[in-house]
C-alpha cells in the first residue's frame, strides 16, 4: 500500500489492521501523522515499512514487535521519535533499520540484541543518542553501522567487539566519542573505519593491528598521539585518511602497509615528517599532503648560504620507489623546491601543487604525467620540468605571481589545454606553433603578457580566452574569444 506524500493524513483508522496479507506499507512524507493505531500489530505479514519524514510521529505502538516478518524499516527524519518500544527486539527477521536524523532519539532498547539477522543500522544525525545498549554485541550478522554526527555518543559498548562480522563502521564527527583499547575486541572483518572528527580519540585501539580485511581507515581530526611499540600493522589496508595532530608515530610503520592504495594527510598541523619507508608502498596510487605547513614529507634539508631549504626530492636509492603512484597532491606545505630523480614514481599521472607559498622552483618531473596543476604558489619563478613531458594533456598554472615565462612548451606534443590564469608577471609563452593538439588556451589576468608566439599556427584551437590582458598583441581575430 502506497500512501506516501499524503501530507494531510493525520491518522489511520482502527480497522487498518484487518489487512493481514499486506506486505509493503509506504507512509513516507505523511508529515501530519502522529501515531499508528494499536491494530497495526495485526499486519504480521508486513515485510517493508517506510515511515520516513513522518515528522510528527512520536512513538510506535508497544505491540510493534508482533510484526515478526518485517525485513526493512525506515524511520528517517522522524524528528519527534524519542524511543523505540521494548518489543522492538522481537523483530527477529529485521535486516535493515534506518533511523537517520531522528533528532530526539536518546536510546535504543536493550532488546535490540535479539535482532540477530540485522545487517544494516544507520543512526546518522541522531544528535541526542547517548549510548548503544550493552546487548549490541549479540548482533552477530551486523555488517554496516553508521553513527556519524551522533555528537552525544560517548563510547561504544564493551560488547561491541563481539560483532564479528561487521565490515563498515562510521563514527565520523562523534565529537564526544572515546575508544578504549579493547573496543574492537575480536573483530577481524572490518573493511572501512571512519573516526574522522572524533577529537577525543587519543589512544590507538590495539585491535586495529589485526584487521586483516581493512581497506579504508579515516582518522582526520582525531588526537591520536602514538602507536604501541609492539603493534603489528595490517597488510591489507587500502586507504588511510590521517588528519590527526600528533600522529607522527604511525608513519614509521607505513612501509608495512603493502596494499595501501590511497594516503591522504589533511590538516595534520603538527605532523613533521614521513619516513622513507613510505616509498615501499608498492600499491600506493594517491598521495595527498594538505594543510600540513611544517611537513617534511620525503623532503631533504639542505644548506644553501646559511638558509634552510625544504626540497621535495624523491630518492631513487629505494628500489621501485612508489611504482604505482598515479596522483600526488602537496598542498599548503613549506617546500621551496620540487624535483624527481629518474625512475621515481614511474607511473605518476596527476601532479597538483597548491598554496605552497615558499615554492620557488619546479625541477625534473616524471615524463608519464598527463595532468599538472600549480595553483597559488605565489613565489614560483620557474618550471624547468616541463621539458619532455610528451604525455601531458592539461597544464594549469594559476596565481603564480613571480612566474615570468613558460619554457619548453614545444615539447608538450600531447597538450590539449593550457591555462595560465592570473599570473600577473608572465610576459610570454613561446613556441606554440609546434603544438598540434591544443584546443583550449586561457591566459586571463596575465597583465604583463605581450605575446603568444606561434599561436596563429595552432589550427586545433577553438579560441583564446584573454580577458584582462591589456598588453597582449598578435592574436588573430578568428581565435579571440567573441
Amino acid at each position: 500500500m502506497d500512501l506516501s506524500q499524503c501530507e494531510l493524513l493525520e491518522r489511520l483508522p482502527d480497522s487498518f489492521g484487518s489487512m493481514t496479507n499486506l506486505h509493503l506499507m509506504d507512509l513516507s512524507g505523511c508529515v501530519k501523522l502522529e501515531r499508528l493505531p494499536d491494530s497495526f500489530c495485526n499486519l504480521t505479514n508486513l515485510h517493508h515499512m517506510d515511515l520516513s519524514r513522518c515528522g510528527k510521529l512520536e512513538r510506535l505502538p508497544d505491540s510493534f514487535g508482533t510484526l515478526t516478518n518485517l525485513h526493512h524499516i525506515d524511520l528517517s527524519n522522524c524528528g519527534k521519535l524519542e524511543r523505540l518500544p521494548d518489543s522492538f527486539g522481537s523483530l527477529t527477521n529485521l535486516h535493515h533499520m534506518n533511523l537517520v536524523c531522528c533528532r530526539k532519539l536518546k536510546r535504543l532498547p536493550d532488546s535490540l540484541g535479539n535482532l540477530t539477522n540485522l545487517h544494516h543500522i544507520n543512526l546518522t544525525l541522531c544528535r541526542k543518542l547517548e549510548r548503544l545498549p550493552d546487548s549490541f554485541g549479540s548482533l552477530m550478522n551486523l555488517h554496516h553501522l553508521d553513527l556519524s554526527l551522533c555528537k552525544k555518543l560517548e563510547r561504544l559498548p564493551n560488547s561491541f567487539g563481539s560483532c564479528n562480522r561487521i565490515k563498515y563502521l562510521n563514527s565520523s564527527c562523534c565529537s564526544n566519542l572515546t575508544i578504549s583499547s579493547d573496543t574492537l575486541g575480536n573483530i577481524r572483518t572490518l573493511e572501512h573505519i571512519d573516526f574522522s572528527g572524533c577529537g577525543k580519540i587519543e589512544l590507538w585501539p590495539l585491535q586495529l593491528a589485526h584487521q586483516r580485511s581493512l581497506k579504508i581507515l579515516k582518522l582526520t581530526g582525531t588526537n591520536i598521539k602514538e602507536l604501541p611499540s609492539a603493534i603489528e600493522v595490517p597488510t591489507d589496508l587500502e586507504v588511510l585518511w590521517a588528519g590527526s595532530p600528533l600522529l607522527d608515530t604511525l608513519y614509521p610503520l607505513l612501509g608495512d602497509l603493502k596494499n595501501l592504495k590511497e594516503l591522504r594527510l589533511k590538516d595534520c598541523r603538527e605532523l613533521k615528517c614521513l619516513p622513507a619507508s613510505v616509498g615501499r608502498l608498492s600499491q600506493l596510487t594517491q598521495l595527498e599532503v594538505a594543510g600540513c605547513p611544517a611537513i617534511e614529507l620525503l623532503f631533504k634539508k639542505v644548506r644553501e648560504q646559511r638558509e634552510t631549504v625544504r626540497t621535495l626530492k624523491f630518492n631513487s636509492s629505494i628500489h621501485k620507489y612508489m611504482p604505482c603512484l598515479q596522483e600526488l597532491t602537496p598542498q599548503d606545505t613549506e617546500i621551496s623546491e620540487v624535483s624527481f630523480d629518474e625512475g621515481v614514481c614511474p607511473n605518476l599521472r596527476k601532479f597538483i601543487l597548491r598554496e605552497c607559498i615558499n615554492l620557488v622552483e619546479v625541477g625534473t618531473l616524471p615524463n608519464t604525467l598527463t595532468y599538472v596543476k600549480v595553483s597559488s604558489c605565489y613565489n614560483l619563478r620557474s618550471i624547468e620540468g616541463l621539458s619532455g613531458l610528451a604525455m601531458l594533456q592539461s597544464l594549469v598554472i594559476r596565481k603564480c605571481n613571480e612566474l615570468h615565462e613558460l619554457l619548453s612548451v614545444k615539447t608538450l606534443v600531447a597538450l590539449e589545454s593550457l591555462y595560465a590564469i592570473d599570473c600577473v608577471k608572465l610576459k610570454s609563452i613561446r613556441e606554440l606553433a609546434q603544438l598540434t593538439k591544443p584546443s583550449h588556451l586561457d591566459v586571463s589576468g596575465c597583465l604583463e603578457l605581450e605575446k603568444l608566439e606561434g599561436v596563429e599556427y595552432c589550427r586545433s584551437l577553438f579560441q583564446v580566452v584573454a580577458r584582462r590582458c591589456p598588453k597582449l598583441q598578435g592574436v588573430p581575430n578568428w581565435l579571440r574569444e567573441s
